[in-house]
């Protein structure tokens, strides 16, 4: 069984993930360097070729119209998560991904989305349980600064005030989607 961790940025998912890690023995995935993310992506994708098409079409989908983000998006986004899925999969110990498939749904849009194109996803949450973090806004913008990284800087000022606030829409939406259909547990993280 794998659990995963959803949240918006610096609500704690990865700390709470090695916190439970630790706590219980289970096993945190992680995919660390190049090469390793390229052979486990390769490898779930020639074990799972359907569920990493789902993925990699979507992302395809919503940003062939900007070389800059598609780019990213492949190479961070969708390699980090099926090289993830990968490690995950042939773990015999029970798994916790602290950014799985719940997280790169949210993550691969650009535009506000609707409940009605998450039920494509469906068979990406197959035997898993889902940890819906949340934190307060003032909290996740402290943590934030205090990890001297922004996510996506690259693209600038303007482009985060946009993003964040399309993710806070988009993070509502997919949570009420994952409470209907699928096992989950809430954590309010403060």
């Amino acid at each position: 069984m794998t659990t995963e961790y959803f949240g918006l940025p610096g609500s704690g998912k990865t700390y709470l993930a090695e916190r439970y890690s630790r706590a219980h023995g289970t096993r945190l995935i992680e995919a660390r360097g190049y090469f390793e993310r390229c052979l486990w992506a390769f490898i779930f994708f020639c074990i799972r070729p359907r569920v990493c098409s789902i993925l990699l079409r979507e992302i395809i989908k919503e940003n062939k119209n900007n070389a800059l983000l598609l780019r990213h998006k492949v190479r961070v986004l969708y390699l980090n998560t099926i090289a993830k899925e990968g490690k995950a999969f042939f773990s015999r110990k029970e798994n916790i991904i602290d950014e799985g498939f719940a997280q790169a749904i949210l993550s691969l849009y650009e535009r506000e989305i609707h409940v009605d194109e998450l039920p494509v996803f469906a068979e990406l949450f197959h035997e898993r349980n889902i940890y819906l973090i949340t934190a307060s806004d003032a909290m996740r913008e402290e943590r934030i600064r205090a990890r001297a990284r922004l996510p996506r800087a690259f693209l600038g000022g303007d482009y985060h005030s946009r993003w964040f606030s399309l993710l806070e829409k988009n993070h509502s939406i997919i949570s009420a989607w994952i409470r209907q259909n699928f096992p989950h547990t809430e954590i309010r993280n403060e």
